[in-house]
């Protein structure tokens, strides 16, 4: 038995999303948006995405704008996030916004809450893969 739940954000206009639920597991659904050309186009290109941004997600193993459509937001910020544990949230922001053609400060404001949650989400579902923590040193016995 599914228990599927939507949440419609606004219109469905371009740049909007929804959030869907299918038992413990949220996922989030983006519109393909027309001012992305993944053929021709440079992560640093991208709207609300400069050199920085671009560094890191080249470190994490994400290089072209279609990889970044194919993984969103969230699964790209989390990828990002296990290769430097600096990585601020503000990735995030940045990285909904090169999606969807919002300004950053759009998305933390208006999206702030529903992409937390499908964060949070995305890392229940890989606990192994979180950000690395430092590792344990055992006790010395006196």
């Amino acid at each position: 038995m599914f228990v599927i739940a939507t949440l419609a954000i606004g219109t469905g206009a371009p740049g909007e999303f929804s959030l869907h639920t299918q038992r413990k597991n949220l996922y989030c659904t983006m519109p393909t948006v027309p001012h992305l050309a993944p053929d021709t186009a440079t992560l640093a290109a991208l709207a609300n995405l400069g050199p920085k941004s671009a560094q890191m997600l080249a470190a994490a193993g994400i290089t072209h704008v279609a990889q970044l459509q194919g993984l969103g937001a969230v699964a790209a910020y989390a990828q990002v996030k296990r290769h430097d544990a600096r990585a601020s949230v503000n990735l995030l922001w940045a990285l909904e916004g090169a999606l969807t053609g919002l300004h950053w400060q759009v998305v933390a404001r208006e999206h702030r809450t529903s992409l937390l949650l499908a964060l949070e989400a995305h890392m229940a579902q890989s606990p192994a893969q979180q950000a690395p923590r430092g590792k344990a040193t055992p006790k010395r016995r006196r």
